[in-house]
């Protein structure tokens, strides 16, 4: 394709013909449209150029998004697998613990019954014995030893034995006093050592 520099340059020969004139003005019309189309159709270029740069780069970007998803799905199913993995899991730990717990429940019933009947056949055998020791001693006091005789005559004291019952009263009298002053002395002895003892600390 010829530039509108070349256009410009070709030259006619002279001679019997057109009008030099009117060829000339044509050519120079046609250069001028020639020049407009022409870098129209370098800025065309241009353009197309710079839109198959970027619709190559569009094309790389789709590929990779494309790489993209699929590694995003694959990803996807395998945590979804292994989610489902673990949940299985889970789920069978939960049912072992659960029937764990059950059995040892169960276990605590039994040894609670057990205890249960243990403490109540304890307390039979001991509702027995009471029974029977409540029997004997019941037993024992309508023995003919133990019933009293309201009918015995008061006895009469005499001067020697009513002397001798209030020495008896005064010297345990005595003796209770003596007592409490031993008492109180071993108190004030214990006092005194314990002061002593937190002054020496």
């Amino acid at each position: 394709m010829l530039t509108p520099v070349e256009l410009q340059n070709i030259s006619f020969k002279t001679g019997v013909g057109y009008r030099k004139k009117e060829v000339d003005d044509l050519l120079d019309e046609i250069c001028r449209d020639y020049e407009i189309l022409y870098k129209e159709n370098v800025e065309l270029k241009d353009k197309v150029g710079i839109l198959s740069d970027g619709l190559q780069y569009y094309k790389e970007m789709e590929k990779t998004l494309q790489k993209t998803l699929v590694v995003a799905e694959k990803t996807a199913e395998e945590m979804q697998t292994t989610s489902q993995a673990k949940a299985d899991l889970l789920k069978q730990q939960a049912k072992a613990e659960a029937a764990a717990i059950l059995e040892e429940a169960r276990t605590q019933v039994k040894k609670i019954h057990a205890q249960t009947l243990a403490l109540a056949q304890q307390y039979e055998n001991y509702r027995i014995q009471y029974k029977r020791l409540t029997t004997a001693q019941m037993d024992l006091l309508e023995n003919e030893t133990y019933k009293l005789d309201f009918n015995l005559q008061m006895p009469e004291i005499s001067v020697e034995l009513e002397q001798q019952l209030r020495a008896d009263a005064f010297s345990t009298i005595e003796l209770k006093e003596s007592q409490e002053e031993v008492e109180n002395s071993e108190i004030d002895l214990e006092n005194d050592f314990t002061v002593n003892i937190d002054d020496s600390f």
